[in-house]
């Protein structure tokens, strides 16, 4: 009741405008009681780390806190701010890591941290950093474009062989308007059931498919995460282990995550979003919810974490992961934490597939700033033919390209294209079966 309570504070002091003067976070002369920096902010490629400390009074007494920022000096909760996640009662030091989905390239931004007590917000000392690094370069690649009959003016299918870094590289690409009256995007995913592969899911009324979600690594046998189909929600979103390895000391450990969603709404407008579920109902989010594996875990999702929902009704979507692109940069990077584990990894992905070094067969769904939809493959692991893309090389083709969000769908063995019946990218004799599909059809 009590943390219900300081909730309600916190949403009258945005509305009343209070706590913005650092006299009133500071009544007369007392020193802050509840937090302090427990070291500088440091910048990352892809993030922003603060480490602070909060006193074991605030934590006892379920206190909100976390970090808040801007660029001008004396951040307060009524800038940018972002809660932080749950601490032992010991009151010790914890690490709040912040995406760059939050900040621009070349920017300082100043931060400080703050708890919401007494109903007061109490802020800390300031402190600063900036993501490392610039903005992602676009890698510009020669393509030409594919011809199929039966193949409508409205959407265009290209292909490239050239050299990706000194390496050989094969990739198509089909782009399309969904928002007019020839072509929709749709996803499929007969019954939920598996068994079936691309090439069985090419319907007469679809010109362009490719693989969508993620069997659910635990068990094989059903699809991962969601599906909106004709507006009818499927499946479901689970908070993951932090290893799939039983004798690893995360198999036990549960992480409250958000993860990847792509879709259209019944206009036809693309967007990617993060999706997680509020007491079993699935909702989005604009940012996600920064978990690190063998951090600090966060609390259940709500109206206020990771941020506020996106007001969002996808008539066709499919969950997947990770989110790789948005504004236009990547947000997956190499660094790791003291653990080694990788800090970019939010969506709490087994397999490496969050890994900077991930390079393989890819498949990638995304959207350009004016309102088309991207459906991107390579090969990978093909030697003499193509050895596949990281996630900041495929960022950086797409960008090229003009896309500024996009969603890593399940690649490896799984990636395929299918265009006017005629299955275009290198595969084995026997096709995997996937765990759904997505792609251009007939209006």
């Amino acid at each position: 009741m009590k943390k219900l309570f300081y909730l309600s504070a916190l949403c009258s002091l945005l509305l009343s405008g209070a706590c913005t003067d650092e006299n009133e976070a500071y009544p007369g002369t007392l020193e802050n009681p509840y937090t302090a920096l427990a070291g500088e902010a440091k910048g990352y490629p892809a993030c922003i780390a603060v480490s602070y400390r909060i006193a074991a009074e605030a934590v006892y007494a379920g206190y909100p806190y976390g970090v808040c920022w801007n660029t001008e000096g004396e951040p307060t909760i009524q800038d940018a701010c972002h809660y932080g996640p749950q601490k032992p009662a010991n009151g010790g030091a914890l690490t709040q890591y912040l995406p760059n989905t939050h900040f621009e390239y070349g920017k300082t931004y100043r931060f400080r941290t703050f708890v919401i007590a007494d109903s007061q917000v109490w802020y800390s000392r300031e402190t600063s950093a900036a993501l490392e690094g610039e903005s992602l370069a676009p890698i510009a690649l020669e393509w030409e474009r594919q011809h199929f009959a039966g193949l409508p003016d409205g959407i265009e299918v290209y292909k490239t062989n050239s050299d990706l870094n000194g390496r050989k590289f094969q990739a198509w690409y089909a782009i399309a308007d969904c928002s007019g009256e020839a072509v929709e995007l749709r996803v499929q995913n007969p019954h939920r059931s598996s068994g079936t592969t691309v090439d069985d899911q090419f319907a007469d009324d679809c010109y362009v498919l490719v693989n969508g979600g993620y069997f659910d690594f635990s068990d094989r046998s059903r699809p991962d995460g969601i599906e909106v189909i004709d507006g009818a929600l499927y499946g479901e979103l689970y908070n993951p282990r932090g290893s799939w390895s039983a004798g690893d000391e995360e198999y036990d450990r549960y992480y409250s995550a958000t993860r990847g969603v792509f879709g259209v709404d019944a206009a036809g407008k693309p967007a990617v979003y993060w999706a997680g579920a509020i007491n079993e109902r699935v909702t989005y989010y604009p940012q996600p919810l920064p978990s690190v594996r063998g951090e600090a875990q966060y609390g259940a999702l709500s109206s206020i974490l990771p941020t506020a929902p996106a007001q969002w009704s996808p008539r066709y979507a499919v969950s997947a992961g990770p989110v790789i692109m948005r504004n236009g940069e990547c947000l997956i990077d190499g660094a790791v934490t003291d653990r080694n584990q990788p800090i970019t990894d939010y969506e709490i992905w087994s397999d490496g597939l969050a890994l900077a070094s991930y390079l393989a067969d890819q498949t990638i769904v995304g959207c350009t700033a004016d309102g088309k939809v991207v459906l991107f493959i390579c090969d990978g692991r093909v030697q003499g033919l193509s050895l596949g893309a990281s996630h900041k090389e495929a960022s950086a083709i797409l960008k090229s390209l003009g896309v500024v969000d996009a969603l890593k769908l399940d690649g490896g063995g799984s990636t395929a294209m299918v265009v006017c019946g005629q299955h275009v990218n290198y595969h084995a004799d026997e096709n995997r079966a996937v765990g759904s599909t997505l792609g251009f059809f007939r209006k």
